[in-house]
């Protein structure tokens, strides 16, 4: 859903913006909404005896802890954007001041971070043993959001290290959801393609090595594999390690090659040639069959090269799968490229298909067939 207040696009779970503060619907200040509460984080209900407090009690003082978490990390993110804006215009004395602000942040999150987790973990532990996970995002979606969730990377700290390196990756985070880019060029030693993305959200993991990580059971690589050979992998770049979705939902974007079975041209005289067509419905089909979803496909070119991409979403668990299929034909070789992200978090669904946008084979690369006519279809 769209924030009211900045416009950005939001978990329509969410208690507040988490990039403006503001309260989603009415486009005013989150904690002008909230009846009797003061700003800040309040004490905790019971005098701390967490155990005695009802859910109600703790999710009004997790939601609390939770916008000021928000508000923390969006005035870090400014005075980020403030020492990257003044340059060599300004003293070193204002730089100096600027980073010092930066690191009494740091502090403060450390401090609500504390609070935050204290009482999630007694949510957990109450929930866990009394209903599964969905049963308890549908009952109260909102504290689901905000413990599980948004601000779940700030439950399973052990250390103020951990609490200081989750809060400055948030922080980036914070400016990429606001638009912020850091291009990054990606090639393989052969130079055979490119790719160039966000190194904001994304990163290059090269070669095959996705396949055996956690969650990759699906993910095949090899010269027989109908995918063909693994060459790079872009993950969420404000991961700690492999699959941290307490920091970032799963988002990747995997890139194959293999022989090109269809010979050329892939396009004749008139346009898309009737084999790359049918290739085109053939693996609609066999999506839909597998999602039970409607695919969209559509030919076009690639540097000059034809192409075909597929377009669908379907559930996964208990969010909504954005994916994007593209093959991409050379003469020599077919490059596969398929990306998905999840539909709550906008920025990856944008980051991924950027990064698939960017795709260009290699000048290695044989001249193209003649400039196709694109043809679009829906399956």
């Amino acid at each position: 859903m769209t924030c009211r207040a900045c416009e950005g696009q939001i978990d329509e779970a969410a208690a507040f913006c988490p990039l403006c503060g503001a309260d989603l619907l009415l486009g005013e200040p989150w904690a002008a909404t909230l009846e009797g509460e003061e700003s800040g984080v309040p004490g905790l209900p019971h005098d701390g005896r967490l155990e005695e407090c009802s859910v109600d009690e703790l999710s009004a003082f997790l939601l609390s802890a939770a916008r000021d978490l928000q508000e923390i990390e969006a005035f870090g993110a400014a005075l980020v954007l403030e020492l990257e804006r003044i340059g060599e215009a300004e003293p070193d004395s204002r730089a100096q001041e600027l980073r010092a602000a930066f690191e009494e942040t740091i502090a403060r999150a450390e401090v609500l971070a504390y609070w935050f987790r204290l009482p999630v973990r007694e949510v957990v532990e109450r929930f866990s043993s009394e209903m599964t996970r969905q049963e308890f995002s549908e009952r109260h979606p909102q504290l689901a959001w905000a413990a599980l969730r948004e601000y779940a990377c700030y439950v399973d700290l052990h250390s103020p290290a951990e609490a200081h390196d989750v809060y400055v990756r948030r922080v980036w985070h914070h400016l990429a959801r606001r638009g912020r880019t850091q291009v990054a060029t990606w090639a393989p030693d052969d130079k055979r393609f490119r790719l160039t993305f966000n190194a904001l959200l994304l990163e290059a993991l090269p070669g095959d090595g996705a396949v055996d990580m956690p969650g990759m059971e699906l993910i095949n690589s090899g010269p027989d594999c109908m995918e063909g050979m693994l060459q790079v992998t872009l993950t969420p770049a404000i991961w700690r390690y492999w699959h941290d979705t307490a920091l970032a939902p799963p988002a990747h974007v995997f890139v194959y090659t293999q022989a090109n079975p269809l010979g050329r041209p892939a396009w004749d005289a008139d346009g898309p040639s009737p084999a790359l067509v049918n290739v085109a419905r053939a693996e609609a089909a066999r999506l839909e069959e597998n999602h039970g979803v409607e695919v969209t496909w559509s030919t076009l070119r690639v540097a000059q090269y034809p192409a075909v991409s597929w377009d669908f979403r379907h559930p996964w668990g208990m969010r909504l799968l954005v994916q994007r299929y593209v093959r991409v034909y050379t003469p020599e070789r077919v490059f596969f490229l398929r990306g998905y992200a999840y539909a709550e978090a906008p920025e990856y669904v944008a980051a991924v298909r950027e990064a698939i946008a960017s795709f260009e084979p290699g000048a290695a690369q044989t001249a193209a067939a003649p400039p196709p006519r694109p043809e679009q279809e829906r399956a």
